[in-house]
Protein backbone atom coordinates (compact mmCIF):
# COMPACT_ATOMS: atom_id res chain seq x y z
CA UNK A 1 0.00 0.00 0.00
CA UNK A 2 1.39 3.28 -1.05
CA UNK A 3 1.64 6.39 1.42
CA UNK A 4 -0.75 8.51 -0.53
CA UNK A 5 -3.63 5.53 0.13
CA UNK A 6 -2.82 5.14 3.56
CA UNK A 7 -3.31 8.83 3.48
CA UNK A 8 -6.78 8.87 1.77
CA UNK A 9 -7.44 6.18 4.74
CA UNK A 10 -6.74 8.26 7.64
CA UNK A 11 -8.97 10.77 5.74
CA UNK A 12 -11.93 8.89 5.56
CA UNK A 13 -11.87 7.63 8.85
CA UNK A 14 -11.12 11.41 10.13
CA UNK A 15 -14.11 12.14 7.86
CA UNK A 16 -16.90 9.54 9.50
CA UNK A 17 -15.57 11.10 12.94
CA UNK A 18 -16.25 14.16 11.90
CA UNK A 19 -20.01 13.38 10.96
CA UNK A 20 -21.15 13.18 14.28
CA UNK A 21 -19.93 17.04 15.87
CA UNK A 22 -22.51 18.22 12.71
CA UNK A 23 -25.37 15.72 13.82
CA UNK A 24 -26.97 19.02 14.65
CA UNK A 25 -26.89 20.29 11.39
CA UNK A 26 -27.67 17.01 9.20
CA UNK A 27 -30.91 16.73 8.67
CA UNK A 28 -32.69 14.07 10.02
CA UNK A 29 -35.54 13.52 7.74
CA UNK A 30 -34.50 13.13 4.16
CA UNK A 31 -36.40 12.40 0.68
CA UNK A 32 -34.15 9.11 -0.97
CA UNK A 33 -33.56 11.25 -4.19
CA UNK A 34 -32.32 13.62 -2.02
CA UNK A 35 -29.73 11.69 -0.39
CA UNK A 36 -28.93 9.27 -3.46
CA UNK A 37 -27.83 13.22 -4.96
CA UNK A 38 -25.95 13.70 -2.00
CA UNK A 39 -24.36 10.61 -0.80
CA UNK A 40 -23.16 10.64 -5.07
CA UNK A 41 -22.02 14.09 -4.73
CA UNK A 42 -19.66 12.63 -1.77
CA UNK A 43 -18.18 9.74 -3.83
CA UNK A 44 -17.56 12.41 -6.91
CA UNK A 45 -15.76 14.44 -4.52
CA UNK A 46 -13.62 12.01 -3.08
CA UNK A 47 -12.65 10.89 -6.80
CA UNK A 48 -12.08 14.65 -7.49
CA UNK A 49 -10.35 15.55 -4.58
CA UNK A 50 -7.62 11.87 -5.12
CA UNK A 51 -7.55 12.71 -8.93
CA UNK A 52 -6.08 16.31 -8.40
CA UNK A 53 -3.72 15.06 -5.79
CA UNK A 54 -2.20 12.11 -8.05
CA UNK A 55 -2.23 14.69 -11.24
CA UNK A 56 -0.44 17.09 -9.14
CA UNK A 57 2.17 14.30 -7.60
CA UNK A 58 2.64 12.75 -10.97
CA UNK A 59 3.20 15.43 -13.24
CA UNK A 60 6.75 15.30 -13.98
CA UNK A 61 6.54 11.23 -14.19
CA UNK A 62 3.81 11.10 -16.66
CA UNK A 63 4.86 13.64 -19.05
CA UNK A 64 6.07 11.12 -21.33
CA UNK A 65 3.87 8.09 -20.31
CA UNK A 66 0.57 8.50 -22.47
CA UNK A 67 -0.79 5.72 -23.23
CA UNK A 68 -3.07 4.54 -26.42
CA UNK A 69 -6.76 6.28 -26.06
CA UNK A 70 -9.75 4.54 -24.88
CA UNK A 71 -13.71 4.72 -24.99
CA UNK A 72 -13.86 4.43 -21.10
CA UNK A 73 -14.73 6.05 -17.81
CA UNK A 74 -13.68 5.38 -14.04
CA UNK A 75 -16.25 3.16 -11.99
CA UNK A 76 -16.03 5.98 -9.22
CA UNK A 77 -17.12 8.90 -12.13
CA UNK A 78 -19.39 6.42 -13.24
CA UNK A 79 -20.98 4.93 -10.05
CA UNK A 80 -21.41 9.20 -8.89
CA UNK A 81 -22.75 9.71 -11.83
CA UNK A 82 -25.46 7.05 -12.07
CA UNK A 83 -26.43 8.35 -8.44
CA UNK A 84 -26.93 11.83 -9.22
CA UNK A 85 -29.06 11.03 -12.31
CA UNK A 86 -31.34 8.31 -10.28
CA UNK A 87 -31.33 10.98 -7.67
CA UNK A 88 -32.66 13.88 -9.62
CA UNK A 89 -35.11 11.70 -11.68
CA UNK A 90 -36.63 10.77 -7.91
CA UNK A 91 -36.88 14.61 -7.11
CA UNK A 92 -38.07 15.67 -10.37
CA UNK A 93 -40.61 12.66 -10.93
CA UNK A 94 -41.77 13.88 -7.21
CA UNK A 95 -40.81 10.28 -6.04
CA UNK A 96 -40.77 10.90 -2.38
CA UNK A 97 -39.77 8.34 0.26
CA UNK A 98 -38.77 10.08 3.16
CA UNK A 99 -36.54 8.55 5.29
CA UNK A 100 -35.91 9.03 9.22
CA UNK A 101 -32.18 8.77 9.75
CA UNK A 102 -29.95 9.21 13.00
CA UNK A 103 -26.49 10.41 13.76
CA UNK A 104 -24.94 6.79 13.57
CA UNK A 105 -26.90 6.32 10.33
CA UNK A 106 -25.40 9.25 8.46
CA UNK A 107 -21.96 8.29 9.70
CA UNK A 108 -22.27 4.76 8.26
CA UNK A 109 -23.62 6.04 4.82
CA UNK A 110 -20.34 8.48 4.89
CA UNK A 111 -18.04 5.69 5.76
CA UNK A 112 -19.84 3.17 3.12
CA UNK A 113 -19.57 5.79 0.17
CA UNK A 114 -16.15 7.09 0.88
CA UNK A 115 -14.80 2.60 1.59
CA UNK A 116 -16.58 2.04 -2.06
CA UNK A 117 -14.95 5.14 -3.43
CA UNK A 118 -11.42 4.04 -2.00
CA UNK A 119 -12.22 0.10 -3.45
CA UNK A 120 -13.45 0.98 -6.84
CA UNK A 121 -10.71 3.54 -7.23
CA UNK A 122 -8.47 1.18 -9.34
CA UNK A 123 -11.05 -0.02 -11.79
CA UNK A 124 -12.09 1.22 -15.54
CA UNK A 125 -15.69 0.85 -17.45
CA UNK A 126 -14.60 0.26 -20.82
CA UNK A 127 -16.84 -0.35 -23.98
CA UNK A 128 -16.29 -2.07 -26.86
CA UNK A 129 -15.81 -5.15 -25.89
CA UNK A 130 -17.90 -3.81 -22.90
CA UNK A 131 -15.64 -4.97 -19.53
CA UNK A 132 -14.19 -3.81 -16.30
CA UNK A 133 -10.25 -3.23 -16.26
CA UNK A 134 -7.86 -2.80 -13.15
CA UNK A 135 -5.66 -0.51 -13.99
CA UNK A 136 -4.31 0.96 -10.37
CA UNK A 137 -2.42 3.81 -13.10
CA UNK A 138 -5.69 4.84 -15.20
CA UNK A 139 -4.92 8.62 -14.47
CA UNK A 140 -2.79 7.98 -17.87
CA UNK A 141 -5.55 6.99 -20.01
CA UNK A 142 -6.76 9.06 -22.30
CA UNK A 143 -9.78 9.25 -22.45
CA UNK A 144 -12.00 9.05 -26.48
CA UNK A 145 -15.90 8.94 -27.04
CA UNK A 146 -15.78 7.84 -30.40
Amino acid sequence: MQRHEIFELVLIVLSVLCVYPFGDVLPMQLELGRLLLYLSAILLLQGLLRDCYLLTIRRKQSAGNIRQAMRCLCAESTLGWIGIIIGAALMGFDLAMLLVLSVHWWAVMVFTVLAIGFAGKNFVFAWRPLRIIYDPDHINIVVKWR
